[in-house]
């Protein structure tokens, strides 16, 4: 009897510690997260100093004996032609491509309808369409791009396709072999673009365009308008190891920062700045007249002044 009693006890003084544990802990529960409510983020900020993100997509692969062929025909015989130059200094050193300076009697770079500067010194690169030429005067000019290609980089492409100004919006795809065969004969690297929207607008050849510069998103050369294939919309530019090689071997040191200042090219202004570069001649019609009979064609060597 006193046993059951005192387990009943017992057991009651237990059921009473517990309501008291359970009571007191109420006032002091911790709340806890709901996971139907999401944390509110503090929106983040790039520092001021953070590099901008590159154009494009992966690096451009190196070229390859796998990049497809791109046959291009040289007349045999050089004919009187108009392309496009680009300043590479203050000083008269411009650079264009080489099937617009090649077999030329006279070459001059335009500065007006009729006017311009001879050229007195040509080197032509022996195995790109690549050439230099020199002048008395020269213009403001733009430095080339220390950055390597990306696939699905934007690239401005300036110049005078058909004599005329005009421009070329492109995106990098690929490399190619363009293999020129003719008056001479060349295999070099190039790159090639898929072209997205010209100035003015049309589906006729853009020759007279190349020997132009191109530029990236930054606003810096990265190559020179070579040839085209306006049935497949592409647009073919020189590979930076074939600029690299004619500046070296035409003992021409490229500046490292622009003396025209201009804005980055983009989507809405791309057109103002073909202009502003055709009005400084930093972009500048080339003019080659051929005399048959006396027509001087060098040959991978520097004319005397260059």
């Amino acid at each position: 009897m006193r046993g059951s009693l005192l387990t009943v006890l017992v057991i009651a003084a237990l059921v009473a510690v517990g309501l008291l544990g359970q009571m007191g802990g109420f006032g002091r529960e911790t709340p806890r997260h709901e996971p139907g409510r999401p944390e509110p983020e503090t929106p983040r900020r790039p520092r001021p100093d953070a590099a901008p993100r590159p154009d494009g997509a992966r690096p451009l692969p190196p070229p390859s004996t796998g990049d497809p062929a791109v046959d291009i025909a040289v007349p045999a015989e050089a004919r009187s032609s108009t392309g496009t130059a680009f300043s590479l200094d203050g000083r008269g050193v411009w650079m264009t491509a080489r099937h617009v300076a090649d077999g030329c009697s006279r070459i001059f770079v335009l500065t007006g309808p009729r006017v311009g500067h001879l050229v007195r010194g040509v080197y032509i690169h022996r195995t790109a369409d690549v050439a230099i030429l020199r002048t008395d005067r020269g213009a403001p000019h733009i430095a080339f791009s220390r950055e390597e290609p990306r696939l699905s980089q934007t690239a401005y492409h300036y110049g005078y396709p058909k004599g005329e100004p005009g421009a070329v919006i492109s995106t990098l795809i690929g490399r190619a072999t363009m293999r020129a065969r003719g008056r001479y004969n060349t295999n070099e690297p190039v790159l090639v673009w898929a072209e997205k929207e010209r100035v003015p607008e049309g589906d006729e050849h853009l020759g007279g365009i190349s020997g132009g510069p191109v530029f990236d998103a930054t606003g810096r050369v990265i190559g020179t308008t070579v040839a085209g294939s306006t049935r497949r919309g592409r647009v073919f530019t020189s590979d930076m190891s074939s600029i690299r090689a004619a500046l070296q071997r035409a003992s021409v040191t490229p500046a490292e920062e622009s003396s025209a200042t201009l804005p980055r090219p983009n989507a809405r202004n791309w057109v103002e700045i073909g202009s502003q570069l055709r009005g400084r001649l930093t972009v500048a019609k080339v003019v080659c007249l051929v005399d048959q009979q006396q027509g001087w064609r060098p040959r991978g060597t520097a004319a005397p002044g260059l």
